[in-house]
C-alpha cells in the first residue's frame, strides 16, 4: 500500500509493506493506535484514554461492515483554526480509494472523531474496555441506554471500583443496532513479541449507520463526563486534501529520503510533531510530563524525559521548561530521581537521570546564562545540594560514582548481567555536572572536583586502546558514545578515534546500527526476543544510541566515519518514515537485520533523531 506523510499542503509518499500502523495522541495523554490492514494486531491497539491518571482501553476497532483492501494510508498534520497547534489525522483509503476513513483525537478532550466518506456508511463498533495492563476474563458487563441525545455504553467488571462510560452522539447517527456478542481475536503482533495472551475476547457491541459521514465518541469515569465530552464544541481546523498524483505539490522534491535540505527540514518538522505528541497536559494546559513511549511506556520515565527535553526545548520551549522543573522537584533525599516520576509505579532509582537533567541544563545555559536565575530561581541551591548528596551517598573510595544493578538505562537483568558498579556514562554526567555548578555558582571547588574525577576516570577506564564500559566487568557496549556526547574532554582526538574504531569493530551492524553488547560475547543475542529480555540490552540495537553515535562520529571526524554516519541516518529515517507507526521512531531493532521492534513511538529515539538532523543541517 501507499503511505503518505503530510503537513498541511506538503507531503511525501512511498509504497510500504504489510502490517504498517498509524498512531496519534492528544494533550490529555490519550492515544489511538491502529493497524489498517489488521495483519499485525495487538491488545495494545485501539483507542486508549487517560482518566484520572490511569490508562484505559475503550475501543478495540471500528470495523467497516464489508472488509475492503487498504490501498493507501496517510499520517496528516493540519493546523488548528487558531494556528496554536497541529491536529494529527489518520486517513485510511480502501477499495481503490473509493472509501476513505479519517480518525483523530480532539485536542484537549477524551473524544474520538471518525469520518467515513465514499461507498460505505455502515460500521461495527468492537469494544474492549479495561485498564491497559489488566485483562479480565469473566464478569465483564456492557449496558446500553440513551440519555441527552447520546447512546451510552456503561462498562463494569470486578477489577474496577467504578463504571466506565462511552457516549456516542446520536445526532450524527441514522440508526444503530445492538449486537452484544463476544468474539475471539488473534493478536499476531503480541505473538511476535512473545507477549501473551495471544488470543483475547473482545465485544462486538453494535452496528451503526453513519449520518453526515461522521460520528463522535466521548469517554469518562462518570456518565456526566462522557456526555459533556461528546457534546462539547469540536475544535476547528484547517484541512488540506492530499493529492499524491500531483508529484508532492507542496514543494518537497521527490518521494525518497535522499533529496537534500528541503526534504530534511520537512522530515524534521514531522519528527518535531511526533516528539511534541508525547507531551501530556492537564485541562488547564499545565504540562504533566513527557511519555517515554507508546503503547506501553506511557508513564513519565525520568531518564527518558531528561534526555529528550534537550531537544524538546527547541521545539516546544514552554513544555521543555516545565518538564525540567518537574524533574528538579522530583529528587529523592539522596539526590537522585526515581526511574518513574511516581513512587507508586517506580521500581528503582535511576543512577543517571539527574545527570542527564544537568546535561540538559548545561545545553540550555548556552545563550541563556543571564536568564537562568529568572527561569530557575533556586538553581544555585539545587545544584549545590544535588552534588553534595551524590558525593555523600553514591561515591566510592576511588571517587567514582557507583550504582546498584539495573539503575542505568540498561535496566534489565539476564544471567547476572546488570551493570552494577561504576559505569562510564555516569562518570561523565558527573563531570559535566561540575561544569554546570561552576557556571552557576562560580565556585572554584567544582573545577577542582572536576579535575580530580577526570583523573580518576582516565586511570580506571582508559586502557590505552579503549574506555571501559564498567570498572567491574569489562564488557564492550556502546555507552562510550554517550561519554563522548556528554564530555569529550576525557580523551584527545587521536585517542577517541582509536577508541571509536575499537568499539565499532565489535559492535557495528552492517544495516546501520550498533549492537548493545559485543557481537562475540556469550550473552549476545542477534534476534529480538520481545518481552523475554535476553536480547533487550544484550544484542538489540537502540535507535537513540545509534543517533547519538552518528552525532559523535560526525563531530569527531566526519571523513573517517562518513560511511557509518550515512548508514545510521538512513536506518533511522527509514524506521521513522516507513516502518511500524508511520511518522514515529521505534525503540530498537534486532541486531541481525533491520527489523524495528519494541515500542512503536519512543521519545528519546525521535528526539535524538532530530538532534542528528540538526547536526547534519548545521543547526546544533
Amino acid at each position: 500500500m501507499l503511505a503518505i506523510h503530510s503537513i498541511n499542503d506538503q507531503n511525501i509518499s512511498k509504497s510500504v509493506g504489510d502490517g504498517t500502523s498509524l498512531l496519534t495522541t492528544n494533550k490529555p495523554g490519550d492515544y489511538l493506535w491502529i493497524n489498517p490492514d489488521q495483519l499485525l494486531t495487538s491488545r495494545y491497539q485501539g483507542w486508549f484514554v487517560c482518566l484520572d491518571g490511569q490508562m484505559y482501553k475503550i475501543i478495540d476497532e471500528i470495523r467497516l461492515k464489508n472488509t475492503e483492501i487498504v490501498s493507501k494510508v496517510e499520517n496528516a498534520w493540519v493546523d488548528s483554526e487558531t494556528g496554536d497547534y497541529k491536529l494529527n489525522k489518520l486517513r485510511i483509503f480502501k477499495k481503490k480509494d473509493k472509501i476513505a476513513e479519517t480518525l483523530y483525537l480532539e485536542s484537549n478532550k477524551h473524544i474520538l472523531s471518525y469520518e467515513l466518506n465514499g461507498e460505505a456508511n455502515q460500521i461495527e463498533l468492537i469494544l474492549d474496555i479495561r485498564k491497559s495492563y489488566v485483562l479480565p476474563q469473566w464478569n465483564r458487563e456492557y449496558q446500553f441506554f440513551e440519555k441527552d441525545q447520546c447512546l451510552i455504553i456503561s462498562y463494569s467488571d470486578k477489577s474496577e471500583a467504578h463504571n466506565i462510560f462511552l457516549a456516542i452522539d446520536l445526532d450524527l447517527l441514522n440508526d444503530y443496532k445492538i449486537i452484544g456478542s463476544w468474539i475471539e481475536k488473534e493478536n499476531r503482533f503480541d505473538r511476535k513479541r512473545q507477549s501473551p495472551p495471544y488470543q483475547q475476547y473482545v465485544y462486538r457491541a453494535l452496528s451503526i449507520n453513519v449520518k453526515s459521514n461522521k460520528i463522535r465518541l466521548g469517554a469518562g469515569l462518570s456518565l456526566e463526563e462522557a456526555i459533556m465530552n461528546v457534546k462539547s464544541r469540536p475544535h476547528q481546523h484547517i484541512d488540506a486534501s492530499t493529492d499524491v498524483n500531483q508529484n508532492n505539490k507542496g514543494g518537497i522534491p521527490g518521494t525518497t529520503e535522499e533529496n537534500g535540505n528541503a526534504q530534511n527540514n520537512f522530515i524534521k518538522s514531522l519528527a518535531s510533531c511526533s516528539l511534541k505528541s508525547l507531551v501530556v497536559s492537564d485541562t488547564d494546559s499545565n504540562v504533566l510530563g513527557l511519555r517515554a513511549g507508546l503503547p506501553w511506556f506511557f508513564q513519565f520515565w525520568s531518564r527518558d524525559e531528561a534526555i529528550s527535553t534537550k531537544t524538546l526545548l527547541k521545539t516546544d520551549y514552554k513544555a521543555g521548561i516545565d518538564i525540567i522543573k518537574l524533574l528538579m522537584n522530583s529528587q529523592e533525599n539522596d539526590g537522585r530521581i526515581l526511574n518513574v516520576r511516581n513512587k507508586e509505579l517506580s521500581f528503582s532509582e535511576s543512577a543517571d537521570s539527574v545527570g542527564w537533567l544537568t546535561f540538559c541544563l548545561n545545553d540550555f545555559i548556552i545563550g541563556n546564562q543571564k536568564s537562568i536565575y529568572t527561569v530557575f530561581p533556586n538553581i544555585d541551591f539545587w545544584i549545590n545540594n544535588t552534588i553534595s548528596k551524590i558525593l555523600k551517598y553514591h561515591t566510592n573510595k576511588d571517587g567514582l560514582v557507583v550504582n546498584d544493578g539495573l539503575e542505568t538505562w540498561m535496566d534489565t537483568e539476564y544471567k547476572n548481567d546488570d551493570r552494577e558498579g561504576a559505569c562510564i556514562e555516569v562518570q561523565v554526567l558527573m563531570l559535566q555536572m561540575y561544569l554546570l555548578a561552576h557556571k552557576i555558582t562560580n565556585q572554584e571547588k567544582y573545577l577542582l572536583l572536576e579535575k580530580k574525577l577526570l583523573q580518576r576516570v582516565r586511570e580506571k577506564f582508559w586502557t590505552g586502546e579503549y574506555l571501559k564500559d564498567n570498572t567491574q566487568k569489562d564488557i564492550i557496549r556502546p555507552n562510550i558514545f554517550l561519554a563522548y556526547y556528554v564530555y569529550p574532554k576525557i580523551l584527545n582526538t587521536k585517542q577517541w578515534i582509536r577508541c571509536f574504531n575499537y568499539y565499532i569493530e565489535r559492535l557495528w551492524l552492517n544495516w546501520g546500527g550498533l549492537a548493545s553488547i559485543d557481537k562475540h560475547h556469550s550473552l549476545f543475542n542477534p534476534n529480538h526476543t520481545g518481552e523475554f529480555t535476553a536480547s533487550y540490552h544484550r544484542g538489540d540495537s537502540w535507535f537513540w544510541i545509534n543517533n547519538i553515535a552518528a552525532i559523535c562520529m560526525q563531530n569527531l571526524n566526519q571523513d573517517v566515519f562518513s560511511d557509518k554516519i550515512k548508514k545510521i541516518a538512513k536506518a533511522s529515517i527509514k524506521d521513522f518514515l516507513w516502518h511500524r507507526a508511520l511518522g514515529h521512531s521505534s525503540e530498537l531493532s534486532s541486531a541481525s537485520d533491520f527489523q524495528p521492534n519494541g515500542s512503536v513511538s519512543q521519545a528519546w529515539s525521535v528526539s535524538t533523531y532530530i538532534d542528528l538532523l540538526n547536526n547534519y543541517l548545521g543547526e546544533r
